[in-house]
């Protein structure tokens, strides 16, 4: 219940009785008060003491614990890390780790960097694979399907691996990504290269297999190379997953007369897949 302060005129008349009992519940209210600045003052000393205990004394690093890849060693891991036992987990910021990680260790998709309380860092490691290569001054640069840059200067272009025409790479680097360089074509060069992501996740959607070659020279003339025999015209991007599934159907006819017979299969118009047999050069010359 709230005290009604008392004026100096209304105190005089109070009894000895009500004076001490208003004078107690004054004490009481500073005695509160002065608790609670008490408490506030302990609270503040004990947070900043618990943050700098965590930082300096508490969950240091005892252990780091990788999981996923068949591609890098656990120790090529961990050296690119660069986490140093018992220096304090609170300190590492994973997301920042798991970027140079995919970055410096190309043949890494995806790392996902955690804190396994109260002393480990777990690393789990998704790894990624050459689906695409660019050529460029006689050797090839090996892409993923995101488009970053695994290796440089390969001879031999390996199999299982689509040759991309109609996209410049610009000494791309390791661990970039296609998307980092502003190609010199400028707004074409950047929808060539989103075209490109969209044919190949198209590709794959479809379960079309065997594409050795993309072209995507001409934006209205996108070609594809099936088992370096069949050259597939699919025209605009336009309906580009309609078209697939027409030239997958036709492919697969295809190779039950003939699995060895070369030419071309044309789906530019959408609703037709339309099979030329005889040879037609596979791809446009540069």
């Amino acid at each position: 219940m709230a005290t009604q302060k008392i004026q100096p005129v209304q105190a005089s008349s109070l009894s000895r009785a009500e004076r001490i009992r208003l004078h107690k519940q004054k004490m009481r209210r500073r005695k509160r008060q002065r608790d609670l600045i008490v408490f506030s003052v302990i609270m503040v000393f004990v947070v900043a003491a618990g943050s700098v205990l965590s930082l300096t004394v508490f969950f240091k690093v005892s252990g780091v614990y990788i999981t996923g890849s068949e591609y890098y060693s656990d120790q090529e891991v961990l050296s690119e890390a660069g986490i140093a036992l018992n220096s304090n987990m609170f300190r590492i910021n994973t997301g920042d780790l798991a970027a140079k990680l995919e970055e410096s260790l190309p043949y890494i998709g995806k790392a996902e960097v955690k804190r396994a309380l109260p002393d480990g860092i777990s690393i789990s490691i998704t790894d990624t694979r050459a689906t695409l290569a660019v050529e460029d001054a006689g050797f090839y640069t090996l892409l993923d399907d995101t488009g970053k840059a695994l290796e440089t200067h390969i001879v031999e272009l390996p199999e299982d691996v689509a040759l991309l025409r109609g996209v410049s790479i610009y000494n791309l680097s390791p661990g970039e990504n296609i998307t980092s360089r502003i190609p010199e074509d400028g707004e074409d060069g950047t929808r060539k290269i989103s075209l490109v992501k969209e044919l190949v996740s198209a590709v794959r959607s479809a379960g079309f297999e065997d594409v050795t070659a993309y072209d995507v020279s001409d934006n209205g003339d996108i070609r594809l190379v099936y088992q370096d025999r069949l050259t597939v015209l699919l025209g605009s991007s336009t309906g580009i997953s309609q078209k697939l599934r027409l030239c997958k159907r036709a492919i697969e006819d295809e190779n039950i007369i003939n699995p060895y017979r070369t030419g071309v299969v044309d789906v530019t118009r959408g609703n037709v897949a339309s099979v030329r047999r005889e040879f037609y050069e596979t791809m446009p010359a540069d």
